[in-house]
């Protein structure tokens, strides 16, 4: 810093600091979110009730491997339910008689790393180890792990239906795959389809399964503990519409109450305005969700 002039001196130490803490927020795979949604136990447990399930064989699921242009990576919504990762390009293979995990990723480079943050890969062991993984490999021997693994016939458990989005079910990633199947010039194997493709080609020994029926049960029929994450979202969710709808109308904008959509309101507030939510945070605060039909005499 001695050959800076001193003016600069101080920008150039804010600077500094600045991009040291944009490259932990901008880190993909978060613990804090990790330990909110239940731990690394959590995770594991779902691995190892979706072993039991299959019972036989290799499971492997893929994370997405494109990252989005001007916005921030999502992992792919099965991956993510499984792992708590959120790392572009990993790949998950589980044992499913042993019921152990394997995570293969790429190996980030220096300026990726600073950028972005650091991977499960990159991490050290004793990281690994805290956000429940033992065995971290690089994707490089993806292929000579499973020629050893695939080369008998064995199960090998996939999803082989489509996967899902935020805005869209399986069905309708379908259709947007069939859209690149009819264009001359679309991705003949679009999304996870070209894994799939080479899976097939190189261990044609392996006795391919689909998994999606078993992934969609899980997912969903909520434990206990997966309920009071989503109550807990809600009510956050609640109180920021609340907080938002407050701050409008304190500014003089006028906002209808049924424009605040799933927002819940106290009883005694709104007494002739739709019927008693069904859920159970409704229920135990006797509140009304704002997305029932208003009544007759609502004069909104």
């Amino acid at each position: 810093m001695k050959s800076f002039p001193h003016a600069l001196r101080f920008p150039a130490v804010v600077l500094i600091l600045l991009l040291s803490g944009l490259s932990a927020l901008a880190q993909y795979t978060d613990p804090v979110v990790i330990a909110d949604l239940g731990g690394a136990e959590e995770f594991a447990r779902r691995r190892q009730e979706l072993a039991k399930q299959l019972k036989t064989g290799y499971w492997i699921l893929f994370a997405r491997t494109g990252l989005p242009e001007a916005n921030h990576y999502r992992e792919d919504n099965d991956f993510f339910y499984y792992t708590g990762l959120s790392d572009p390009g990993a790949v998950l293979v589980v044992d499913v008689v042993r019921g152990t995990s394997v995570i293969f990723e790429p190996q980030q480079s220096a300026r990726v790393q600073q950028v972005y943050g650091s991977n499960l890969l990159s991490m050290t062991a004793e990281q690994q180890e805290k956000l429940g993984y033992k065995t971290v490999l690089p994707i490089s021997v993806l292929d000579t792990q499973l020629a050893f693994l695939l080369a008998r016939e064995t199960d090998l458990w996939l999803r082989l239906t489509f996967p899902v989005r935020a805005d869209g079910a399986r069905v309708e990633v379908g259709r947007e795959y069939a859209d690149q199947y009819e264009n001359p010039y679309g991705d003949p194997t679009p999304g996870d389809r070209a894994a799939l493709k080479k899976l097939a080609e190189r261990y044609p020994a392996a006795h391919p399964r689909d998994a999606t029926s078993f992934i969609d049960e899980m997912r969903n029929i909520k434990t206990q503990p997966e309920i009071a994450v989503l109550h807990r979202n809600g009510r956050l969710s609640a109180e920021g519409v609340r907080q938002a709808i407050g701050h409008a109308r304190a500014a003089g904008v006028r906002v209808p109450d049924r424009s605040a959509g799933g927002l819940c309101v106290p009883r005694q507030r709104r007494p002739g305005l739709g019927l008693p939510g069904d859920c159970q945070f409704c229920r135990k605060h006797q509140h009304l969700a704002l997305f029932q039909r208003p009544a007759a005499d609502s004069s909104e």
